[in-house]
C-alpha cells in the first residue's frame, strides 16, 4: 500500500487503536464516526450510487491491502482523531517529514517507527525510533563515562 498511497514511501501511515474506534461511544463534538473493514468483491451493484455500502467496497485485486475505512458525517475541514496510536514514516521520506513527525510523536506521546530497507531480506522494516533513540543515548553515555557495555 505504500507505493499506492504514500508516494513510494515518501509519506506516512497512521495507526489507530481500532478497539477505541469501534466502540459505540466514539463520538466527539456530536460527530459520529463509523469504521468498517472493506469488502472485496468483483460484483458491484451500481444501481444506487448513493448507497453508503459502496464506500466500503473494493475490487478483489486489492484484497492484499486488508483495509479499513472511517467515514465521518461532517462539513468540517479538520477532524481530530484521539485514537491515534502510532506513526510509520516511509523509507523515502524527506528529513523535514521525518523531523516533523518525530516532533509530533514526542509532543503527543505516540509511537513512531521509521522505515528502513533490509537489503539482505529484500523488505522494509520499521524501527521503533523512541526505543532506538533511548538505547543509542544509553550507549553514548556508557562510552562517554567509560561504563561497561
Amino acid at each position: 500500500m505504500w507505493a499506492y498511497y504514500s508516494n513510494s514511501h515518501k509519506g506516512v501511515c497512521l495507526e489507530y487503536d481500532l478497539t477505541q474506534l469501534q466502540s459505540d461511544n466514539f463520538y466527539e463534538n456530536n460527530l459520529k464516526r463509523s469504521i468498517q473493514e472493506v469488502v472485496y468483491t468483483n460484483q458491484f451493484n451500481l444501481s444506487n450510487i448513493h448507497n453508503p455500502a459502496l464506500n466500503f467496497q473494493k475490487s478483489n485485486q486489492w484484497l492484499h491491502e486488508q483495509e479499513c475505512r472511517i467515514i465521518c458525517e461532517t462539513n468540517e475541514e479538520f477532524i481530530s482523531f484521539p485514537c491515534l496510536k502510532a506513526i510509520y514514516v516511509g523509507v523515502n521520506a524527506s528529513s523535514d517529514t521525518r523531523s516533523t513527525f518525530i516532533n509530533l510523536a514526542d509532543k503527543y506521546d505516540l509511537e513512531i517507527y521509521l522505515g528502513k530497507v533490509n537489503t539482505e531480506a529484500f523488505q522494509v522494516e520499521f524501527i521503533d525510533f523512541k526505543n532506538y533513540r533511548y538505547n543509542h543515548q544509553i550507549e553514548t553515555l556508557k562510552k562517554r563515562f567509560n561504563l561497561p557495555l
